[in-house]
C-alpha cells in the first residue's frame, strides 16, 4: 500500500511539474496592461444636466451645473466635454455653435463664445 501511495505521489508530482512548464507549442498571452491615463479611465458618472436654450437669464445656472459636472473635470478629454456641452444645448444656444466642428481644439472657443453671447451678471 505504501509503495502504491509513493507511486501515485510521484506521478502526481510529475503531472504538476509538466503542468507548470508551458510547452513550446502553447501560445502565451502577454499580461494585460492597465491603462493608467486618467482621461481614458473616467469612472465617475456625469449627472443629468439641464438643457440651455439661449435664455440669458438661465445661462449662469446652466453654466454653474455644467462647470461642476463636466468642465472642471481633469479626467475628461476636451472633445468629450464638447460632446456633453452640445448635448445640453437647444434653440439659440445650439444655433450659435452649429457651424463649429466637434473637436477638442474647438472646445475652449465654444465655451468662450457661449459666455460672450449669453452670460449676463444678474
Amino acid at each position: 500500500l505504501i509503495d502504491k501511495l509513493r507511486t501515485t505521489q510521484r506521478q502526481a508530482d510529475e503531472l504538476l511539474a509538466t503542468a507548470e512548464t508551458p510547452s513550446s507549442t502553447e501560445i502565451t498571452q502577454p499580461p494585460a496592461t492597465k491603462n493608467n491615463d486618467p482621461k481614458t479611465n473616467s469612472t465617475r458618472p456625469i449627472p443629468k444636466l439641464p438643457t440651455f436654450d439661449g435664455d440669458i437669464l438661465q445661462f449662469k445656472a446652466f453654466w454653474d451645473q455644467f462647470n461642476a459636472a463636466v468642465h472642471r473635470r481633469d479626467d475628461l478629454e476636451d472633445v468629450t466635454k464638447f460632446v456633453h456641452l452640445r448635448s445640453c444645448l437647444a434653440g439659440a444656444a445650439l444655433h450659435a455653435i452649429s457651424g463649429v466642428t466637434t473637436a477638442a481644439e474647438n472646445y475652449p472657443a465654444v465655451v468662450q463664445l457661449l459666455h460672450d453671447r449669453f452670460y449676463r451678471v444678474s
